[in-house]
């Protein structure tokens, strides 16, 4: 994730996001930000609007992800 998303800053967060969120998920979120990116809808960073897709998708899956604990 981290190499995908240009973001080495963040490893913790991608270690938590793989303990927690299916694999499918993962590639699903990572294929979306692909294609926002390549079509020019990335506003701030991958690594931001794959933390707001992978949020989405684990609230739309009843993933508890809090990132506090």
């Amino acid at each position: 994730m981290a190499e995908k998303l240009e973001d080495d800053h963040s490893l913790g967060f991608y270690r938590k996001v793989a303990d927690l969120i299916p694999e499918s998920l993962i590639f699903q979120a990572l294929g979306e930000v692909k294609d926002a990116y390549l079509t020019g809808r990335v506003k701030k960073s991958k690594a931001a609007l794959f933390t707001s897709v992978i949020k989405s998708k684990a609230l739309d899956h009843n993933i508890n992800f809090d990132i506090n604990r």
